[in-house]
């Protein structure tokens, strides 16, 4: 414990150091003075702190130290309980806050001010819960909306995001100003601004979206659901629509986030929210646009079509789907690279959301236009066409013990041209590989009896890939990336084959799992054990071969307690191999239990 003098030393220095006019000590102060003001405020121990920061905002200071002081009030309800601060503490900060924002105030206080009462939002719920008190806070960030600062008015709408994620049941009274103060930003503000206003009407989605569910769960009832988004919807749709054909000139490989892809991601949370509602208020823009030779437009009607796809019934939305595969299949070969990349993510979506629209006339045309993406020259594009692949395997999970489904009529193919992709070194982002592999996993998985060959080889050549990762030459990154990858398809594989085909390769695949194991990289390890655990499952009582080489592995992997997801995944195996075994792990039970003992007794393991 420190010293009461020499504490009270410290904080008077603080103090002091709060108007200095160098902003970097002000803003160092203002954390130091945060930091001991959130434990001694509540204990009541420091009773000069809060009015010598009212005195610096309200009294004849320069900016650097009112902007400080704020800085300092909002770090502090930031950490601080309201249940442990007298109430009338609480109200003077939020008054010297309010205060801070109001318009005669320079726009640096305004802005520490409006930060400051974002950060307060939590802290000040009490108050927000007075009619007249939340007025008063609601007209403050108003105001703030119509500063000529960008980051004040930016702030302003982070504020009502804030408090439509605490307070949505206080909203009903100030939607219509909410939505016209939103319109008008989002319609002709700085991009910056018009996106704190999009995520305003974001998080308004999400409470929705989580009220309907409690709704349908029987644990709210209707009056809760303001229907705000249904209200706004038939405005708000065409300006949402206008923004998405606002994209960033470039190609595919850019994922900035702007107003495009901020509205696009709010045009998906009103579909989830409205439903049905939705559809009528975008198809116009669609049809309108699908095949529109400005690809902005294209880009965004396609993108639209993508985004509600998740959220209106099956009636209403499968026939608009059947309709527009034939125009989304040929747009993957539109001449710009995001019209393409957006069409490959679509048909993704329809492919996971809507499978029973892929009707078998259209599915040659889809698979020949997807291998044809996975083969684009940009690296996006192959990204979204690998996910679509994905999606379209797993839709085949019904028919994964057939002799045949629709998988085998391009399975050989599709695994050909992933494989090559995994084996390119041309891309700038390795996760384009990791994609390239789980479509290939999800292929495997869902594959049919007739494909068992196809199969086959793929464990043979990931063996093979397995083990030229452990030359030398290879950077250690790449190594533990690609042995994860190459042990997640060995292991689906492992799944899928009967043990009377998967028994000659045993040997092999348990000689390059202790390598792998044996090597640094937990994720390969996490991967490597999970192999282990199939196997086991597959093996059953002749693990008994294995098990002398596979126990060390194992040890060593329950004692990896700074590696915790590499733990888990050996706690599983262990129970694998324990049920596979039967009486025969009995002498390895005493080094498993002492070291399942210490991972319980552990204090730095991740619970």
């Amino acid at each position: 414990m420190i010293d009461v003098v020499i504490s009270s030393c410290f904080v008077r220095k603080f103090l002091l150091a709060i108007q200095s006019q160098v902003p970097i000590v002000c803003h160092t102060a203002a954390q130091v003075l945060a930091a001991y003001g959130a434990v001694d405020i509540p204990r009541n121990e420091w009773t000069g702190l809060l009015p010598a920061l009212f005195g610096n905002i309200t009294g004849q200071f320069h900016d650097a130290t009112k902007v400080a002081s704020l800085e300092a009030l909002g770090y502090m309800c930031d950490s601080m309980d309201p249940e442990e601060v007298q109430p009338e503490t609480v109200n003077q900060i939020l008054n010297a806050i309010v205060i801070g924002m109001a318009t005669s105030q320079s726009q640096e206080i305004r802005l520490a001010a409006v930060t400051a009462l974002n950060n307060s939002l939590e802290f000040t719920a009490k108050n927000f819960a007075n009619e007249g008190e939340r007025n008063i806070i609601m007209q403050a960030i108003c105001e703030a909306t119509q500063a000529s600062h960008v980051k004040i008015r930016e702030r302003a709408f982070e504020c009502f995001a804030t408090i439509a994620d605490l307070y949505y049941d206080k909203l009903a009274a100030y939607a219509v100003t909410l939505f016209n103060l939103s319109v008008a930003v989002i319609r002709s503000d700085d991009p910056a601004v018009g996106m704190q206003a999009i995520e305003l009407w974001n998080t308004i989605c999400d409470q929705e979206i989580n009220i309907l569910q409690d709704i349908d769960d029987g644990e709210a009832d209707v009056s809760s659901y303001l229907r705000l988004t249904e209200q706004a919807a038939p405005l708000m749709a065409p300006l949402v629509l206008e923004c998405m054909t606002k994209q960033e000139d470039g190609d595919a490989e850019d994922d900035s986030w702007n107003i495009a892809t901020a509205s696009a991601a709010l045009l998906e949370a009103m579909a989830r929210t409205i439903d049905d509602k939705i559809v009528d208020l975008v198809l116009p823009f669609i049809t309108n646009n699908i095949m529109n030779h400005d690809w902005h437009l294209k880009e965004a009607s396609i993108m639209a079509f993508g985004v509600i796809l998740d959220g209106p019934s099956e009636a209403k939305i499968s026939p608009l789907v059947v309709q527009a595969l034939p125009v989304l299949i040929g747009s993957l070969k539109d001449t710009t690279p995001l019209v393409r990349d957006t069409t490959a993510w679509t048909i993704g979506k329809i492919c996971e959301l809507h499978k029973q629209c892929i009707a078998g006339e259209i599915l040659p045309a889809m698979v020949e236009g997807l291998g044809n993406a996975l083969v684009d020259g940009n690296g996006k594009v192959v990204a979204q066409a690998c996910y679509a692949v994905h999606n379209l395997a797993e839709a085949c999970e019904d028919e994964s013990e057939a002799t045949s489904n629709v998988l085998s009529h391009f399975m050989p193919m599709m695994i050909t041209k992933l494989m090559q992709i995994t084996s390119k070194n041309d891309y700038d982002n390795d996760n384009i590989k990791a994609a390239a592999y789980e479509a290939v996993n999800r292929m495997i998985a869902n594959s049919a009896l007739d494909m068992q060959d196809i199969v086959i080889r793929l464990l043979e050549e990931a063996l093979v890939r397995l083990q030229a990762t452990f030359q030398p030459s290879m950077d250690s990154n790449d190594r533990m990336n690609t042995q994860s990858c190459l042990c997640s398809v060995i292991g689906e594989i492992v799944k899928k084959l009967h043990i009377s085909v998967l028994a000659k390769y045993c040997d092999k695949i348990v000689e390059l799992l202790l390598q792998v194991l044996n090597s640094k990289g937990a994720v390969a390890h996490e991967d490597a054990f999970l192999v282990v655990g199939f196997l086991s499952e597959k093996l059953g009582p002749e693990l008994r071969r294995y098990i002398h080489f596979l126990a060390p592995a194992v040890q060593a992997g329950l004692k990896s307690i700074e590696e915790y997801q590499v733990v888990t995944v050996a706690v599983g195996a262990v129970g694998d191999i324990a049920r596979a075994l039967g009486k025969d792990i009995l002498p390895f039970c005493d080094a498993i239990i002492i070291s399942l003992l210490e991972l319980l007794k552990s204090s730095t393991l991740h619970k």
